[in-house]
C-alpha cells in the first residue's frame, strides 16, 4: 500500500511537471500555440538553448555584413573623391536644359495678350509723335528766327520715340512668329531663350545703323521735319533730310540713304476732290493722302451705294477707302490754318507795296506837272526823268 501510495504521487508529481514544462513553451513560442506536443523539461531546455544561439549568430552575422557595408561605401566616397569629375558634352547639356514643348492652348492666350499690348503700346507711340509735333509748330509759331534749342530737344526726344517704336515692334513680329508656329504645329524648344536671342540680336544690328539709316526713311520723321518746315517754307519743297542729319561713318557707301538726297515733296493742303483748301481733313490709314470731312464721307457713301470700291480720289493712289480707314488729322488742320494766315500776310504785304509803289509814282507826276508851271521846262523834264528812271531801277531790281 505504502509503495502504491507512493507511485501514484510521484506519476501525479510528473504529470505536473509536464503541464508546467507545456505552459512554458506556449509562452516563450506564442506561434506555435497549436501543437500541443509535450516535451520532456531536458529537450524543452535545449531546444530553448539552441533557439537563443540561433539569434545570436544571425544577430552577430547582420552585425559583421553592415560593418563590410560600411567599409564599401567609404571606399566607394573615397574613390569618387579621387577621381576628376567629368565635364559633360554640349550634346548633353542642351539635352538636360531642353525645355517641355510648348503647350499650344494654355500658352495661346497668353501670347496674344502680349501681342495686343504692344500694339496698344505702338499707338500710343504715335500719339506721343504727334504731340512732339503739335509742340514743334507752336516753338515755330512763336520764334520766328527758325531752328532753336527748344526744337532740337524736340528733335532728339522724337528719334527716341521711333528707336522705341522699333524694339516694340520686333518684340510684337517675335510673338507673333511663335503664334504662328503653334497654330502650324510646329515644336517651340526653349521658348523664353529663343524670343530674348532674337530680339537682342535684332536690336544689336539696329544700333549699329548710323542715324541717317535710322531715320531718312522714317515717315514720322519726316512728318516731323516737314511740320517745322511748312511753318516758314510753306507751299515749296522740303530739303532732304540728310541735310538735318550729319553724316556718319558708313553714310558714304549706303545706297539706300543715297536714294534719298533728292528733295521733298510739298504738302498739299488742297482736297483731292474738291480743289478747295482743306476742312476738317480727314487723313487715310492706308495712304499718305488727306481730304476735306464733308467730300470724303459723302464720296465713300455715293461708291458704296452704287457698290464700287471707294479707291482714294487722289491721282495715282489705289488704296480701298472705308469710314473705319480714315482718322481726323488734327495735326493737319493746325498747318492748314497756318499756311491760310502765311497765304494771307503774304497777300497784305504785296498789296501795300503795291500801293507804295502806285503813291510814289503819283509824286513823281505831280512834281513834273509844278516844274512845268514854273518854267524851266526842259531842265525841270530831265531831272524828273532821271528820278524816274532811278526809282523803276530800283523797283525792278
Amino acid at each position: 500500500m505504502a509503495r502504491a501510495s507512493t507511485r501514484s504521487r510521484q506519476s501525479h508529481g510528473r504529470r505536473a511537471g509536464d503541464d508546467e514544462e507545456e505552459e512554458e513553451i506556449e509562452q516563450t513560442q506564442p506561434t506555435q500555440k497549436r501543437s500541443r506536443i509535450s516535451m520532456p523539461g531536458s529537450q524543452a531546455a535545449a531546444s530553448s538553448s539552441s533557439q537563443r544561439k540561433g539569434k545570436g549568430r544571425a544577430s552577430a552575422a547582420s552585425q559583421a555584413s553592415a560593418m563590410v557595408s560600411d567599409d564599401e561605401v567609404d571606399d566607394d566616397e573615397e574613390e569618387e573623391e579621387a577621381a576628376p569629375a567629368r565635364i559633360p558634352t554640349v550634346d548633353e547639356i542642351k539635352q538636360q536644359t531642353k525645355a517641355t514643348p510648348l503647350n499650344a492652348r494654355l500658352v495661346k492666350p497668353k501670347l496674344n495678350m502680349h501681342v495686343t499690348e504692344y500694339e496698344s503700346a505702338l499707338g500710343k507711340a504715335t500719339s506721343v509723335l504727334e504731340y512732339l509735333g503739335d509742340a514743334a509748330l507752336a516753338v515755330e509759331e512763336l520764334f520766328e528766327d527758325g531752328e532753336t534749342d527748344l526744337i532740337g530737344q524736340l528733335d532728339a526726344s522724337v528719334r527716341e520715340v521711333i528707336d522705341s517704336q522699333y524694339e516694340m515692334d520686333i518684340r510684337q513680329k517675335v510673338l507673333r512668329s511663335m503664334v504662328n508656329s503653334l497654330d502650324q504645329n510646329r515644336e517651340i524648344v526653349s521658348p523664353v531663350q529663343v524670343y530674348k536671342e532674337t530680339v537682342e540680336k535684332a536690336m544689336e544690328r539696329y544700333k549699329t545703323k548710323t542715324s541717317r539709316q535710322k531715320y531718312v526713311k522714317s515717315d514720322a520723321y519726316q512728318k516731323f521735319r516737314s511740320i517745322i518746315w511748312e511753318v516758314h517754307n510753306g507751299g515749296s519743297a522740303m530739303p532732304s533730310l540728310t541735310e538735318h542729319i550729319p553724316a556718319e561713318q558708313g553714310d558714304e557707301a549706303d545706297d539706300d540713304v543715297e536714294d534719298f538726297e533728292q528733295g521733298g515733296v510739298a504738302q498739299n493742303f488742297r482736297c483731292p476732290l474738291t480743289t478747295a483748301f482743306l476742312e476738317d481733313p480727314m487723313s487715310s490709314t492706308l495712304c499718305p493722302h488727306s481730304y476735306s470731312k464733308t467730300a470724303i464721307e459723302a464720296y465713300i457713301a455715293s461708291q458704296a451705294r452704287a457698290r464700287r470700291p471707294a479707291l482714294c480720289p487722289q491721282s495715282g493712289c489705289n488704296a480701298q477707302l472705308t469710314p473705319n480707314s480714315l482718322k481726323a488729322d488734327t495735326n493737319l488742320a493746325k498747318r492748314v490754318a497756318i499756311h491760310l494766315r502765311r497765304l494771307q500776310t503774304q497777300t497784305q504785304t504785296q498789296q501795300a507795296q503795291s500801293g507804295s509803289a502806285a503813291h510814289g509814282g503819283a509824286g513823281a507826276r505831280g512834281a513834273k506837272k509844278g516844274a512845268k508851271n514854273e518854267g524851266g521846262q526842259e531842265d525841270a523834264i530831265e531831272e524828273v526823268e532821271d528820278g524816274s528812271d532811278d526809282e523803276e531801277e530800283i523797283e525792278l531790281d
